[in-house]
């Protein structure tokens, strides 16, 4: 007590001075104002809430624009006695009385983006009937606050919006806020000094995407975006959001994602945007379209694992398009970068091997092509052991079409001899048969 009786006899040398001001009308509520204050805030301290009350109320009634903390400290109070509340009834007056505890915040020290984020979140988690009120709160709090937003309060709005969602099964404000919240969150992640602060908003971001994943179809974005997208096909920032979002969800098949990542390609070119957009191409089976992206990726790209398998890419399509010479043209660009790529050499002896038919015009030199194709396999057997197993039994595979012993002696090829295969092949293997 006597610690208390010193902080006020302080205090009040120190606030007397200016009696009219933020510390009462009259240098009497000065007096009380500072004498509630310090009284409150003792107990305060202690955790002593129920005691802390009545001081607290009188410094709000007496002297509201005296500090801050009188508010941030009324919010903890209210707090205890939301918790503690003996009935439905009594939880709600409480809860009405910290809303005002904020209004009143706002009032006197402004900060409304950042309060009413904490009005509204505050009102959601002891409220949620209340569900309108706290949401229009936290988007009015988003829209002020802009990448200052609290990760809590991008939680609580994009939760509310999922309880939106379930009473109206209208997902729209999910889907069109969420590339918003994300946006803010990566934000505060790069930037934070703070590990504490890294972790809230990682927190946030993923707790948002969870939700995200549950409501959000390929249907559903392709609706929401198609228009947005016709409107203003040359947005960079709209182009991120749909191949963002696109991807996120899985939905590249989507033409409108090969629409946005060609544009967004155009806009801002990369060997990583072209070899997306090769791979999308692909899975569509557009391979005619895929491979000059997934050329431009491999020749514009300084890292070796990427021109390998943009390359390799390449290649595939090439064979898919029954374009086999340029499936060693691009496979031996990979081997140029990795040598002990199985992958590429299996690959143009699969080609050697389709083109048989083609490569020679008698029983003996129409299987040519297969004796070519034998070799590849067993040189990515050799030089790669994770395709091994593969390569043998392609080997074995195109060893059953050798041409009989009799048929290549007829045309004077004898088993060993050094022959050039014939058409595009133009390699040179030795004769081999059954």
């Amino acid at each position: 007590m006597k610690k208390v009786l010193l902080v006020l006899g302080l205090g009040m040398i120190t606030v007397l001075a200016d009696a009219q001001g933020k510390f009462g009308a009259t240098p009497e509520d000065s007096v009380a104002c500072v004498k509630n204050l310090s009284l409150y805030k003792e107990f305060y301290k202690q955790k002593n809430y129920k005691d802390a009350l009545p001081g607290w109320r009188k410094a709000f009634q007496i002297c509201p624009q005296s500090r801050k903390s009188l508010y941030i400290d009324g919010v903890n109070i209210y707090k205890y006695f939301i918790k503690n509340a003996s009935s439905k009834e009594e939880k709600k007056k409480y809860v009405d009385t910290l809303m005002m505890v904020y209004d009143a915040r706002i009032q006197h020290f402004g900060q409304e983006g950042f309060v009413l984020g904490r009005k509204g979140s505050d009102l959601l988690k002891y409220n949620p009937s209340r569900l309108d009120e706290a949401m229009e709160m936290l988007k009015k709090s988003y829209e002020m606050q802009g990448k200052k937003t609290e990760a809590g309060v991008l939680i609580y709005l994009y939760n509310a919006l999922y309880l939106k969602y379930k009473k109206t099964n209208d997902n729209t404000e999910l889907l069109e806020y969420y590339p918003k919240l994300i946006e803010v969150a990566d934000y505060q992640i790069n930037n934070a000094k703070k590990e504490k602060t890294v972790k809230k908003y990682t927190t946030a971001k993923q707790n948002i995407e969870k939700i995200f994943a549950e409501v959000a179809s390929c249907e559903d974005l392709v609706k929401l975006f198609e228009p947005k997208f016709n409107a203003a096909p040359e947005d960079t920032a709209l182009l991120k959001q749909i191949t963002q979002l696109f991807n996120k969800r899985d939905c590249t098949d989507e033409e409108l994602f090969v629409k946005a990542a060609t544009n967004l390609h155009k806009a801002n070119p990369s060997p990583e945007s072209a070899f997306n957009i090769g791979k999308v191409l692909a899975k569509k089976d557009r391979c005619g379209e895929a491979v000059k992206y997934f050329l431009e990726a491999a020749e514009g790209s300084s890292n070796n694992e990427t021109k390998t398998d943009a390359y390799m890419m390449a290649a595939k399509c090439s064979f898919n398009n029954k374009q086999f010479a340029n499936v060693r043209t691009y496979a031996k660009k990979a081997l140029a970068i990795n040598p002990n790529l199985g992958e590429a050499y299996i690959l143009i002896g699969d080609a050697y091997a389709v083109s048989a038919k083609s490569c020679g015009d008698d029983p003996c030199k129409s299987k040519a092509a297969y004796w070519a194709a034998y070799d590849k396999y067993m040189k990515a057997k050799s030089v790669d052991t994770s395709v091994a197993e593969t390569a043998s039994k392609k080997a074995a595979n195109v060893k059953a079409q050798f041409p009989k012993k009799a048929d290549c002696f007829f045309y004077g090829l004898n088993e060993g001899d050094s022959f050039t295969v014939e058409c595009w092949i133009n390699e040179t293997t030795q004769v081999r048969v059954q």
